[in-house]
């Protein structure tokens, strides 16, 4: 249980079970398998078995009903300074007792932004268990936009920092042009895009690639980033410090560095000066 109000994050019962018992499930050795839970009922008590199951039923719906989602407002944002309101809110709310209707499974997750997917191996959408084409699939993702929509202020900058960007805007199923594409749908239109790469690219590429409605927003900086505490390449310092816990922020970290994104991570979870957990 708890509510939209409440700061602290409040896991699913299937989260909190697979945390709580990660070293009998096997998942502190190395090459550990995610899909294990999901083939093997017997691995977990009966009651847990049983709710990854009618979790992965509410995920399917909830997927069919936003892909079937037809948006009324461009922009919520630009409606919330126009009418001095909120109320454009509910025009992304996804069913008519909130998005928590669609998961009678009961197995969302709560954090600040309202209600998301839980934590649950194999960290990506668990139907590549059944068919890896499904590697590159966000379906798993769920976004609470009606609960991040009525935190928006009339001053907040949209901001999606992109560690590890993909710059293959125009393939078929491109992971960051879907996401993009999924907030843009919902009305959440970013206003900078802070793109982080390592594997060189020339500039003229880069932005011949580049969709034309993202070419006043994309900031493109290709080098790769440091996990060094203060130095101008760790974009949780140099970036997301310059914003205010009023923006709406994103942070997308995928750039297949094991060692490094779990040292960015941590530096997210420990939050030593106070400041990250208020601006993610």
């Amino acid at each position: 249980g708890g509510s939209r109000d409440n700061a602290t994050y409040v896991p699913s019962t299937i989260e909190k079970y697979i945390l709580n018992h990660s070293i009998e499930l096997g998942y502190d050795k190395p090459g550990a398998e995610g899909c294990r839970i999901w083939k093997d009922d017997t691995l977990t008590p009966i009651e847990i078995s049983t709710a990854l199951n009618s979790y992965a039923k509410d995920l399917a719906n909830y997927s069919n009903v936003v892909n079937s989602f037809v948006p009324t407002h461009r922009d919520l944002l630009k409606a919330i300074v126009k009418t001095g309101s909120h109320d454009v809110c509910v025009t992304a709310r996804l069913h008519p007792d909130g998005i928590q209707a669609l998961f009678p499974s009961n197995q969302l997750s709560l954090s600040k932004s309202g209600f998301i997917e839980p934590l649950t191996p194999p960290m990506r959408d668990h139907m590549i268990c059944e068919n890896r084409h499904h590697i590159m699939h966000l379906d798993y993702l769920v976004h609470d936009f009606e609960a991040m929509c009525r935190k928006l202020k009339p001053w907040s900058k949209r901001i999606l920092i992109d560690m590890g960007a993909s710059l293959e805007f125009h393939g078929s199923n491109q992971p960051i042009v879907n996401l993009l594409n999924q907030y843009e749908k919902f009305g959440f239109v970013f206003d900078h895009i802070y793109g982080f790469e390592i594997t060189q690219i020339p500039p003229k590429r880069v932005y011949e690639m580049l969709p034309e409605k993202l070419i006043p927003i994309y900031h493109w900086i290709n080098l790769g980033v440091s996990d060094e505490d203060g130095h101008k390449l760790n974009p949780l310092h140099s970036v997301l410090k310059t914003f205010d816990e009023d923006d709406f922020i994103v942070v997308k970290l995928d750039i297949d560095t094991p060692w490094l994104e779990d040292s960015l991570v941590k530096q997210l979870l420990d939050d030593k000066d106070g400041v990250f957990h208020k601006l993610v």
